[in-house]
């Protein structure tokens, strides 16, 4: 009977233990997830930033290109 209540309790011991090792994974993820979304709202702040850079280079070649042309 020893032997079976030995064989029980490596058998929990191990349950036990692929248990923690999930949750430990799965609180990495989320720590993972959130580190990737601070990074997602910067990468959108970045490009909104491009795009108004873009858009002040274009607006100001075109005033310059209107300027030119006026004085022919």
């Amino acid at each position: 009977m020893d032997v079976f209540v030995f064989i029980i309790a490596i058998i929990g011991i191990t349950t036990l233990g692929g248990l923690i090792r999930e949750k430990i994974k799965n609180d990495a993820k989320r720590a993972g997830n959130s580190n990737n979304d601070a990074y997602e709202q910067r990468f959108v702040q970045m490009e909104e930033r491009i795009q108004t850079l873009e858009r002040i280079v274009t607006d100001q070649k075109t005033q310059l290109r209107e300027k030119i042309d006026s004085l022919k």
